[in-house]
């Protein structure tokens, strides 16, 4: 039953233009939650042959395609019937540099209705953004999976959904009350009305609140600094950037709840989630839709529970097949199953891959030691942003609520820093009224001006 379904879903959802027809998404996201509600307790083999069926056409599509058709010889997968998954590592793996230099016209799929193509770009928070299409049969994935998590949070379905995002996403139009900032509305400003909607929903009914992680952090930064009355909330669903451990400490305290988190690109929506029972940053791949790697540096496919970069194909998205996509993240994939008992396999995500920096003192620094080393100080103090002016000073842009801002913090701060750092590198702070947001809508933790 399972593989009839996703034999026939995908040519069912194309039959539907997805931006005329609200009902045709409703009914056609309700079956596929219907699907996934069932694939999640199914075996590892039945499970295993759900995506081989959906890697098969993928394939199929790409072979059509100039950029893999280049790279493949007669015997490669893209042109026999593979009988295993593993059989895509014979492919080279898709980086970002690649997209640059090949879109669309390379990796694009020619043969598909137009209506089917949306265009989209990354934020450009870790470098120039990324332009590519999206499929918008994947519409109905997208929601089902948002729902599946929902349902493992909250055990609900009485709740309002609230959600605070920087844009509206792909499928989402009618997915609750979307909360955003408006155009020329200052950053606090907006939370501070998203707080005023969020309180008097919840005196009505109960809330499901999802959030990009630097506006839950934000919120509850300004919650507990005004004295604002604490949000009773169902469910706290988050994602975007990491936050420090600190820091999830502080929202769930204000919330009274725990905060769950997903693993998500702009480039595939949701790709992994966590549930009740698995610990923070350890996720369920959503194996219906993806297809999880982990490769060390030379690109070989390494064994479960060992760490490396985190390679994902989309088996939904056929406007621009995203084969072997190298996310910039690293992460392992567990040999454990979850307490919760589901088949979808366990991937823990460890963060993008940032570089060291190093120093005139000669000091090699990590990026990552500096910003949980200023996170562990500034969690319920207010924001930060760590410019690299030269490369023997540093200067710490600091927004604080009234209470930090004092020259014992402030020098206490420098200290814990300059301990990371190392001596002979200066380190000024500059309190300032506000540090913008990326075109993207993400904190930016990081600048280099050399």
């Amino acid at each position: 039953m399972l593989v009839w379904w996703t034999k026939i879903s995908r040519p069912l959802f194309s039959l539907f233009d997805f931006y005329a027809s609200k009902q045709a998404r409703c009914v056609a996201s309700y079956l596929e939650h219907l699907s996934l509600d069932r694939t999640q307790w199914t075996t590892q083999e039945v499970l295993t042959q759900l995506q081989l069926e959906k890697l098969k056409k993928i394939l199929r599509e790409a072979s059509y395609l100039p950029f893999w058709k280049d790279r493949c010889d007669k015997d490669s997968v893209l042109y026999r019937e593979i009988v295993s998954l593993e059989e895509v590592t014979e492919l080279p793996i898709l980086t970002r540099e690649d997209i640059r230099k090949y879109f669309p016209h390379h990796l694009v799929n020619p043969n598909l209705p137009r209506r089917r193509y949306y265009k989209e770009h990354t934020s450009g928070s870790t470098g120039e953004a990324l332009v590519f299409y999206e499929d918008t049969i994947t519409i109905p994935t997208r929601i089902a999976r948002y729902r599946r998590q929902r349902v493992w949070i909250e055990h609900t379905s009485r709740s309002t959904l609230m959600r605070m995002m920087n844009r509206e996403r792909l499928g989402f139009w009618n997915e609750g009350h979307c909360l955003m900032v408006r155009s020329g509305e200052e950053f606090d400003d907006a939370l501070t009305r998203m707080y005023s909607e969020i309180e008097a929903e919840s005196r009505k009914h109960p809330v499901f609140l999802e959030a990009i992680s630097s506006y839950i952090l934000r919120l509850a930064q300004l919650i507990e600094e005004h004295n604002l009355n604490r949000l009773f909330v169902t469910g706290l669903l988050t994602f975007g950037e990491s936050l420090a451990p600190k820091e999830v400490a502080f929202v769930e305290n204000i919330f009274s709840t725990k905060m769950f988190s997903r693993y998500s690109l702009r480039e595939f929506s949701t790709i992994a989630q966590e549930c009740r029972y698995s610990s923070r940053n350890i996720f369920h791949v959503i194996a219906e839709h993806f297809y999880v790697e982990i490769v060390d540096e030379d690109g070989c496919v390494v064994s479960h529970d060992t760490t490396g970069r985190v390679i994902v194909t989309s088996l939904e998205n056929m406007v621009m097949p995203f084969i072997r996509y190298d996310t910039g993240d690293r992460g392992r994939l567990l040999a454990q199953k979850c307490l919760c008992g589901c088949v979808l396999p366990l991937l823990v995500i460890e963060g993008r891959e940032l570089s060291s920096i190093r120093l005139r003192t000669g000091n090699v620094v990590s990026l990552k030691d500096m910003i949980s080393t200023l996170a562990s100080h500034m969690y319920n103090a207010g924001q930060f942003q760590l410019v690299h002016k030269k490369s023997d000073h540093f200067v710490l842009r600091l927004v604080l609520f009234e209470r930090y801002n004092t020259s014992t913090f402030l020098e206490r701060l420098k200290k814990s820093l300059s301990d990371v750092i190392g001596k002979g590198v200066a380190v000024d702070a500059q309190i300032v009224s506000s540090i913008p947001l990326s075109k993207g809508g993400k904190r930016v933790l990081f600048v280099s001006e050399m």
